[in-house]
């Protein structure tokens, strides 16, 4: 996830990392890396991001939900929420050894689907997405972990197609009673309203945090919410801006430059780092 642009006689590394190997001549170097906003402290940190029109009953028809997470544990009540509208839910769900569960529902729980093994581990960045056509009750949700699709086991069979839930907001990283809390790092939230990404397309999503939308699919995001800069902010273009509550400070987790081959990576230009980490272990002298 990194990238790396030689503007004139300065390279720039933004982003969520990179590397640095070679002589790099006269050039100065500037580390720029983002931070992580989407900071959940499992208990009572959420970011509302409302109802709008565009958000209600995305899973009426396809619809698709995507994140970035990083969980510490298992959150509020053992069940963190990453998603929660209410009538449908995205939340954590058991775990092993650091490795969690992931758990699904519909209508407040007529229709629940959870991972058959645990496929979530903590401590470490995973792309999680949900396809799913609420439509008809023959239909199963796909479940993706880094872009491939892993086993699902139907616990409870819907009654009925999935109900309206226009009232209710969206949270991200919570519920409404503020007690289902995320433990842990979100990044690059999208919803995606009458758009099924396909097998082909989870994978592009996946391949890096905060993949733009042009190249995963021709369809767009009604909200994606990056939390690199921001914890409110929609960059899908459609103004859904959210409203957060007691998110803790931004960290830069392990985002950061890896100096590798040695002495033999050098300058003789500037070397700044205005956010971000540079590993230099590979160095015998800085």
């Amino acid at each position: 996830h990194r990238r790396i642009s030689r503007l004139m006689a300065t390279i720039n590394i933004t982003g969520t990392g990179g590397i640095i190997e070679g002589n790099l001549g006269a050039a100065d170097v500037n580390v720029n890396l983002d931070p992580v906003y989407g900071n959940f402290n499992g208990s009572t940190s959420s970011v509302n991001a409302g109802s709008p029109t565009m958000f209600d009953d995305i899973f009426n028809g396809a619809g698709t939900i995507t994140a970035w997470v990083h969980p510490k544990g298992l959150g509020g009540g053992s069940s963190g929420r990453i998603f929660d509208k209410s009538k449908w839910v995205l939340h954590l769900y058991t775990e092993s050894n650091n490795v969690a569960k992931l758990r699904f529902f519909i209508n407040e729980g007529d229709g629940v689907w959870t991972t058959t093994n645990n496929v979530l581990p903590f401590n470490a960045w995973s792309h999680v997405a949900v396809v799913y056509d609420g439509s008809s009750t023959s239909n199963n949700p796909v479940i993706y972990i880094d872009g491939v699709s892993v086993d699902v086991t139907e616990d409870d069979a819907p009654s009925a197609t999935i109900a309206t839930e226009a009232t209710s907001d969206l949270f991200i990283g919570n519920r409404s009673g503020a007690d289902r809390g995320f433990n842990g790092y979100i990044m690059d939230a999208k919803i995606y309203k009458a758009a099924g990404l396909s097998s082909n397309q989870i994978p592009i999503a996946a391949a890096k945090i905060n993949q733009e939308p042009t190249l995963i699919s021709t369809a767009s995001p009604k909200g994606w919410y990056k939390f690199n800069a921001s914890t409110t902010a929609d960059s899908s273009g459609n103004s859904n801006t959210a409203s957060a509550s007691n998110i803790s400070t931004e960290v830069y987790d392990e985002f950061r430059v890896d100096v590798y081959d040695g002495d033999d990576t050098k300058t003789t230009g500037t070397f700044t780092v205005t956010q971000g980490k540079v590993e230099c272990k590979a160095l015998s002298s800085v």
